[in-house]
C-alpha cells in the first residue's frame, strides 16, 4: 500500500488509522500493539506546531479528495503555499502560523510548544534500551551521531526509534536529546521513502534561512525564564531534520545544523542502511 506522508512546517496534517498519534513517542511494544489492529477508519488531527518529524501514514486514495497532493519523486517538495490545495481551515490555520513567524520570530507566536516536551519519555525509552547503540541497531537509516557534532561536555539523556517501520528493516526515524548542564540538544529526523510511495511536501513561505544552501525554517523563542530557545526546521535530500536548543547561541545553533547536514551528505546509500 502507499504510504502519504505530509509535514506543513506550521500546521501538521496527521492523517492516521483509528487512534489519533499519541503525544508520547511510539515505542516497539506499541508498534507491535498497533500492527494486530484492523485498521480501518480515517482519522485527521491538526496540530498547531511546528513539532519535529511527526510523521502518519495512510493511503494516498483515501486522503486525495480532502487534500490534493502529487507525490514528487524525490520525496520532499518545496512548494508555494497557493499550490497547494488545502481545506479553508487549515489554510486559514497555516497562514496564521507564517504570519506569527514573519512577526514574532516562531510558528506559535513565541509560545513553548514540543521543545524539550517528550525529555522523560525519551529517558525512559533510553533506559528501556540500555544503550544508544541498541535504539542503532533498531533502525533502517544511519542516525545523526550527536556525540560527533557536540562537544565532549554533553551526555545523552533520551533518544527513541520513531516514525514508520519498515519489516525486517527497521525505524526510519530517531528523536534524542543531549544536555551539559544548561544547555541542551534535540534532535528528530526522518528518512523519507519515496520508493515505497512516500512525500512531504514543505512550503516555500516558511522557508527564511538556509543550512549549506538548504531552505530551512529558524524559530526564536525564550523559556518563561527568559531562557533562549531556537528551533531549526530544515531537509537535505530525504531526510528530514528538526532541531532545539536552549541556552545556546543563535550561531552555535546554526553551526550544530551545519555539522549534522555534513553529517548525512558523508553516509552511504543516502542515509540509508
Amino acid at each position: 500500500m502507499k504510504k502519504l506522508f505530509w509535514i506543513v512546517p506550521a500546521v501538521l496534517i496527521l492523517v492516521i488509522y483509528s487512534v489519533l498519534w499519541q503525544t508520547k513517542p511510539i515505542t516497539h511494544t506499541d508498534l507491535a500493539v498497533e500492527e494486530v489492529r484492523e485498521l480501518k477508519k480515517i482519522s485527521t488531527l491538526v496540530i498547531k506546531s511546528a513539532s519535529a518529524v511527526q510523521i502518519a501514514s495512510s493511503s494516498v486514495e483515501s486522503v486525495k479528495n480532502e487534500i490534493a497532493f502529487d507525490a514528487p519523486q524525490n520525496g520532499i517538495h518545496l512548494i508555494a503555499l497557493k499550490d497547494a490545495s488545502l481545506p479553508a481551515a487549515i489554510l486559514a490555520e497555516t497562514l496564521k502560523s507564517i504570519e506569527n513567524l514573519k512577526k514574532t520570530g516562531s510558528f506559535s507566536g513565541g509560545e513553548l510548544t514540543h521543545e524539550f516536551s517528550r525529555q522523560n519519555d525519551l529517558s525512559d525509552a533510553l533506559k528501556e534500551a540500555s544503550s544508544l547503540q541498541n535504539i542503532y541497531a533498531k533502525l533502517s537509516i544511519y542516525p545523526t551521531e550527536l556525540n560527533l557534532v557536540l562537544d565532549a561536555s554533553y551526555r545523552v539523556v533520551g533518544a527513541v526509534a520513531s516514525d514508520k517501520y519498515i519489516e525486517n528493516k527497521g525505524w526510519t526515524g530517531l528523536q534524542q536529546i543531549y544536555v551539559s548542564e544548561v544547555r541542551k540538544v534535540e534532535l528528530s529526523e526522518s528518512q523519507i521513502q519515496p520508493e515505497d510511495g512516500d512525500a512531504m511536501q514543505v512550503f516555500k513561505e516558511a522557508m527564511n534561512r538556509t543550512i549549506m544552501d538548504y531552505p530551512a525554517t529558524f524559530e526564536r523563542l525564550k523559556t518563561k525564564k527568559s531562557e533562549p530557545v531556537y528551533n531549526v526546521h530544515w531537509n537535505v535530500h530525504n531526510r528530514n531534520y528538526s532541531l532545539s536548543t536552549m541556552n545556546l547561541s543563535e550561531q552555535e545553533t546554526l553551526e550544530i545544523a551545519e555539522k549534522i547536514t555534513n553529517q548525512y551528505l558523508s553516509m552511504s546509500n543516502n542515509g540509508m542502511k
